[in-house]
């Protein structure tokens, strides 16, 4: 298993909790919030150890991200729906089994929430990347040359 981004593990264990935590802030509005408190931190853990392989068969920690274009953009999304799309069935599933259930009343507005947080942050994370490495690039790699074209008499 040859992982290139193993720093971004960690990261996206970060933020996919934090996803979730302003998913929940947003759906409750800090209203009624301590009802959800112990599912969150359940559904949290269950949701981090779902995502992290759907990201690693996706791809997710195998790229350069510094060279991020639109194809790594459509992995995220993709590995991000699925995670996501994984997720409602199995709270749906465990919804279905009745009272005794934790996820009995689960507000399914938390998915999409969760879905666009974690869009925005896995994204963002991995394109911030790039920013940082094209700022880097000298001024001749980003098309912005301070010298002044020549031409070589006698060049073969």
């Amino acid at each position: 298993m040859y992982l290139r981004g193993r720093h971004f593990i960690l990261i996206d264990t970060v933020l996919i909790s934090l996803a979730y935590f302003v998913a929940f802030v947003i759906r409750f509005d800090l209203i009624n919030y301590r009802e959800f408190y112990e599912r969150f931190s359940l559904i949290t853990l269950g949701v981090v150890a779902l995502r992290l392989p759907i990201f690693y068969y996706f791809g997710l920690y195998r790229r350069l991200w510094r060279y991020a274009s639109v194809r790594e953009l459509v992995a995220i999304v993709i590995a991000v729906s699925v995670g996501s799309g994984l997720g409602l069935l199995i709270i749906v599933a465990m919804g279905l089994l009745g009272n005794q259930s934790p996820f009995n009343g689960f507000p399914r507005s938390i998915i999409v929430l969760e879905w666009l947080l974690t869009l925005a942050f896995v994204g963002g994370s991995r394109f911030a990347v790039r920013v940082v490495a094209e700022g880097r690039l000298p001024k001749v790699a980003r098309g912005k040359s301070e010298s002044r074209p020549a031409l070589i008499i006698g060049a073969p």
